[in-house]
């Protein structure tokens, strides 16, 4: 099968990915093919996407390892102790984009951190996306770095930045790496993986869909079936120019076609410990939320795979795994003649019995 390199098994039974040179060893390997550099804490839970990333890499027989919250501000040893991967480095700010997570509407620096152990704030910069990105480059100029995740994926194109408070490029102008991944990135992580096992130059991946490039400008196709956005400058002078490419996003978007916390509390996963993913994406388009906009707008988890999953399913996640997505999941699920009649309440019912007669076990 493509992507099955390693003959022999290197994952331990209820082994973390490692995070350290000593846990490196511990699995007798003698490289890494990917590095994830993450702003978050490393918690192994699917609603975490450096963590999904990386088991979804490993399921495809690669060694991968994460560093969380990497220190930029001293030597950078953070940043060195695993040395070269094989493939790639990869680099996300967190689930969260960083200004949002360090700063309130009004520009207030928070004062505690949901994604850090014991809520500590300060253990990431701003736009980690570009920081470390630099850093990585500056150290290992010949390895590629490919960056995703939430920050990455919504400043992908030219966007308005509330905290500069203006239009600024994208990202992958101020950042050095090599590629960029947006949405949901397991099937192009796979793909680029795969091709740079296969020996291709990280400078011909130009067609892995859900990726963005850097190519000069005479490569930008000006006839055919390509959507073409508006260039950054032509944002920059005309507001409806910038409306119309989100627009176009949007349309395109939505085609229908560890251990190493010991003791100590991380409060995002405190949160979704116990919850189940019933789905990505979400039908609405609230104005403070980017979901729709990260994720797309529509349900992708069969009920099937709900009810398979293996987070322990219990009454105190009932609520979570209702609230939130009661009326996409109804919408959804139910057979078109039975969609019109099926209220929120017959649902709820259906869903309590099917979850707590195990609970009652």
């Amino acid at each position: 099968m493509k992507g099955q390199h390693h003959t022999h098994e290197h994952r331990i039974q209820g082994q973390w990915l490692p995070t350290t040179k000593k846990e490196v060893d511990h699995l007798g390997w003698d490289y890494i093919d990917v590095i994830i550099f993450s702003g978050d804490a490393y918690i192994d839970h699917p609603s975490m996407g450096a963590a999904v990333i990386g088991r979804v890499l490993e399921a495809h027989g690669y060694r991968v390892a994460i560093v969380p919250q990497p220190n930029w501000r001293d030597d950078l040893r953070d940043f060195k102790k695993l040395g070269k991967p094989r493939l790639f480095f990869g680099v996300s700010a967190g689930a969260m984009d960083s200004m949002v997570n360090h700063y309130t509407a009004n520009r207030r620096r928070r004062s505690d951190d949901a994604y850090t152990p014991d809520a500590r704030p300060g253990q990431r910069p701003d736009y980690p996306t570009i920081v470390y990105s630099e850093i990585l480059k500056r150290l290992f100029p010949d390895v590629p770095v490919v960056v995703g995740g939430i920050e990455a994926s919504l400043r992908r194109v030219a966007h308005y930045d509330y905290w500069k408070d203006r239009l600024v490029p994208s990202i992958l102008m101020d950042s050095p790496a090599d590629l960029l991944v947006y949405g949901m990135g397991e099937k192009p992580m796979v793909e680029i993986a795969d091709s740079l096992h296969e020996g291709m130059p990280v400078e011909a991946l130009l067609d892995i869909p859900q990726t963005v490039v850097r190519r000069p400008i005479e490569e930008i196709p000006s006839a055919g079936d390509d959507v073409v956005l508006h260039s950054f400058e032509a944002c920059l002078a005309d507001k409806k120019k910038q409306a119309e490419n989100f627009k176009t996003i949007e349309i395109e978007s939505n085609k229908w076609n560890g251990p190493r916390y010991q003791g100590k509390r991380i409060p995002a996963y405190e949160m979704i410990r116990h919850s189940v993913n019933m789905h990505r994406g979400c039908f609405g388009g609230c104005a403070f939320c980017t979901i729709s906009a990260h994720q797309g707008k529509f349900i992708s988890k069969a009920i099937s795979a709900i009810w398979a999953d293996p987070v322990p399913i219990c009454m105190a996640c009932t609520a979570k795994i209702w609230s939130g997505a009661k009326n996409a999941r109804v919408r959804h699920a139910c057979t078109p003649s039975l969609a019109p009649i099926l209220t929120p309440t017959t649902a709820l019912c259906s869903i309590f019995t099917t979850l707590w007669t195990p609970c009652r076990k």
